[in-house]
């Protein structure tokens, strides 16, 4: 008797070594986190275990596919169809050579990866997915928070630190959210140097190549990264991806969608790979004797610059860069580029739109591209100004004209979405820290790396005014005319964040005892902005200061109309039409 006989109904033999497989799965994890977690890699009977466990998976797995094999009507198709299967298992029996803790990681990829595909392949799978589909904003949502659990276990993991002992569970909660949201707040120390603060727990190479891979993923962001994982092996996207991936990027059509996605990771990774080299050249002249380091502070700052998070190796930040005109510039640009959205980085960075001269490129430009790029250069260029008039006694006292101009511009691009830092925050003058408010709330722009309400609906609330007192019943900029859906859109958008910002703040305000309320108001706004500059506040915050920052920087991330629909209901369009009637206002 064949041995799927011996299971049952075919069907019902495939759903019960599915079960075997997850459990499989559960079991590689647990195992896998109880040896991290004690240390105990060197242990003999630990290990052991874990080999056996892996070994009885990999059969379970063998018997699986026999059995989709029996099921499949082309079974050479179907195996086709699991060649990265195989690929990883490859890769998995490779690694019985090197350490057991590499082992350990491709063995947990392989199966991991094995059992959420069968997981969607199944009618519960199917259920969740079509679920999902149904509300969008709950997929974004969603996936940053499995993100944000993820870091915070690898984090709480005894290598992550320097003093082998991990990150206690809040002080990893609280880094994991400000990774994955790319905000920069810190309550640790990224890097062990002479001026860090002692006391503080300091994460080690593991730990920052954890944080790296938040602040990449997290600024890229999961969906892109899924799905253009799938479309750059030779895959496509379903109707309901394509679907979903419609309403997350804002586009109008499915095969937009797939062109977006595939340019969004291409181009990242050229920046991101074009800033490394130059940054790690600049920190060869520092590490001159460890080009391995200088070459991954200069990923890292790289990776931290074009995703807008403003995490630094170096605890001090990059103050001790200030007057470094090289650094200040690559970094900006990083910054600039990580902030305009992938859409506004393909119109400019395009080479066709160029050859007929720059007149007939600006004219080509889309709306949404002209709009964020002059709203951007009028917010640097009106931030450095402010900064360079108001400052010249608080965090800039000191220093030159000259050094005061690049650390005003530095800190205008910075402020709005970053969080790198060339001078001490916590001199800034009172009038100063009001222009860091405006600029973090704004943030960046959309489909960029960075929160706040971004920069074009900062622009059309000024254009909707600017509608208003000429008289006007739309809102028009270059030649085009806004839809009236877009501009409602922009002022609920500011309205739930400003409510937001203010009840966070009003909670600081009323339980953390000890803290300037500058200092407090300029946190809640760096939180919301996922900006990451701090005036020394987020150390001295409490438990519980310290998760109405994780909300903020979540929702901040998010979006706050996002986080609101993925939290609702679908939206009922409804036939009843009410008679109009005159509200007095103002």
């Amino acid at each position: 008797m064949p041995l799927w006989q011996k299971l049952g109904d075919l069907q019902e033999g495939i759903n019960r070594i599915s079960i075997l497989v997850y459990g499989c799965v559960f079991a590689l994890f647990a195992l896998a986190g109880t040896i991290e977690g004690l240390l105990q890699w060197k242990n003999t009977y630990f290990v052991s275990a874990f080999y056996a466990v892996c070994a009885l998976s990999v059969l379970i797995t063998f018997l699986y596919h026999y059995l989709k094999c029996i099921e499949a009507i082309r079974v050479v198709s179907y195996l086709k169809h699991e060649w990265s299967d195989a690929f990883l298992l490859v890769l998995m029996a490779l690694a019985l050579w090197l350490k057991t803790e590499i082992f350990a990681i491709f063995a947990i990829l392989r199966h991991s990866v094995l059992g959420v595909r069968i997981f969607l392949r199944s009618t519960r799978g199917q259920r969740v997915i079509e679920s999902l589909v149904q509300n969008p904003a709950k997929v974004v949502v969603f996936s940053f928070l499995l993100l944000i659990a993820l870091g915070t276990i690898f984090l709480m993991f005894p290598r992550a630190t320097v003093d082998m002992k991990g990150l206690r569970f809040m002080d990893a909660l609280f880094t994991s959210t400000s990774a994955t949201c790319v905000t920069g707040l810190t309550v640790i120390v990224t890097s062990k140097d002479a001026l860090a603060p002692h006391g503080v727990p300091a994460l080690s190479f593991f730990g920052q190549i954890v944080l790296l891979l938040l602040i990449q993923a997290g600024g890229l962001g999961i969906m892109t990264l899924s799905t253009s994982a799938a479309l750059l092996l030779g895959g496509r996207l379903s109707a309901r991806g394509a679907r979903v991936m419609q309403d997350v990027l804002d586009e109008e059509t499915p095969v937009g969608v797939q062109t977006l996605v595939r340019q969004t990771v291409l181009m990242t990774f050229a920046i991101e790979s074009a800033g490394a080299l130059a940054l790690s050249l600049r920190f060869l002249e520092e590490f001159s004797d460890e080009p391995a380091q200088a070459v991954f502070y200069g990923i890292f700052h790289a990776i931290s610059a074009f995703c807008n998070a403003g995490f630094s190796l170096y605890s001090q930040n990059l103050t001790s860069f200030m007057d470094d005109k090289a650094m200040v510039l690559i970094v900006s640009s990083l910054i600039i580029l990580g902030g305009l959205g992938f859409l506004v980085n393909a119109a400019i960075l395009s080479p066709s739109r160029y050859k007929k001269g720059f007149r007939a490129f600006v004219r080509g430009l889309p709306l949404h591209a002209k709009l964020v790029l002059v709203t951007t250069a009028i917010l640097i260029f009106s931030g450095t100004i402010l900064l360079l008039l108001l400052d010249r006694n608080g965090a800039q006292q000191g220093l030159s004209f000259e050094d005061r101009l690049w650390a005003s511009f530095f800190q205008s691009v910075s402020a709005r979405t970053c969080g790198f830092n060339t001078v001490d925050l916590s001199k800034t003058s009172r009038s100063a820290v009001f222009v860091y408010l405006a600029l973090m709330f704004i943030g960046a722009s959309p489909g960029g790396t960075g929160g706040g309400i971004k920069t074009t609906t900062a622009a059309l609330l000024i254009l909707n005014i600017r509608a208003i007192l000429l008289g006007r019943e739309q809102v028009e900029v270059f030649g085009r005319t806004v839809p009236g859906k877009t501009v409602r859109k922009a002022i609920a958008i500011s309205t739930v964040s400003f409510v937001a910002c203010f009840l966070v703040a009003l909670l600081l305000l009323a339980t953390q005892k000890g803290i300037s309320m500058e200092s407090l108001l300029f946190e809640t706004v760096s939180a919301f902005g996922t900006v990451g500059l701090s005036m020394g506040a987020t150390m001295k915050l409490d438990t519980f200061g310290r998760l109405c920052i994780i909300f903020l920087m979540f929702v901040g991330r998010v979006g706050p109309l996002t986080l609101t629909l993925a939290l609702g209901q679908r939206p009922v369009q409804s036939g009843i039409r009410f008679p109009q009637e005159r509200v007095t206002v103002g």
